[in-house]
């Protein structure tokens, strides 16, 4: 006799192929942190690939945070280093909700691949140089990156960096 127990599924994202600002589809939800929540979206018209970061609906009422996040991207822009990533669109939808669109990155957090136990030497120093490498450039021209931490470094697949 078959199983006709229901199983408890995931419940669907219902931002999941909204359109914000009649211009990024959101495509797929790709993380969330203390700030928000991060989707793999598309450009209507274009048809390009983005990271787009919806601030959490609660944060909505914080009138610095528009001020800030536009520093943010400026300064994020101003460095303009192949080791820190872009920021394409800032705006606000329709419904008051900030947002930020980045360049779409493929990898694995830092946090994730430490997770997974010790990698090699060279690895590691591949990570580091890139990692200082941006920072360097970052502090030359005054800005601070305040919230480094491995959750917000992302390496390439392995066999990428192999590559490289």
């Amino acid at each position: 006799m078959p199983d006709t127990t229901s199983r408890a599924s995931k419940p669907q994202d219902p931002m999941l192929n909204r359109v914000v600002a009649g211009r990024y589809r959101l495509e797929s939800r790709i993380g969330e942190g203390g700030m928000g929540v991060v989707y793999r979206a598309r450009h209507v018209l274009i048809d390009r690939v983005v990271a787009l970061k919806l601030i959490r609906p609660d944060l909505r009422g914080e009138t610095h945070l528009r001020a800030w996040m536009l520093r943010e991207a400026r300064a994020a822009n101003r460095v303009d280093h192949a080791h820190i990533i872009d920021i394409h669109d800032i705006g606000e939808t329709e419904e008051g909700e900030l947002y930020l669109v980045m360049e779409y990155l493929v990898g694995t957090a830092l946090s994730t691949e430490l997770a997974r136990g010790p990698m090699t030497l060279a690895r590691s120093v591949d990570i580091l140089e890139q990692m200082c490498a941006a920072l360097a450039r970052a502090h030359d021209l005054g800005v601070v990156h305040r919230d480094l931490k491995s959750d917000n470094i992302l390496c390439p697949p392995a066999e990428a960096a192999r590559t490289s």
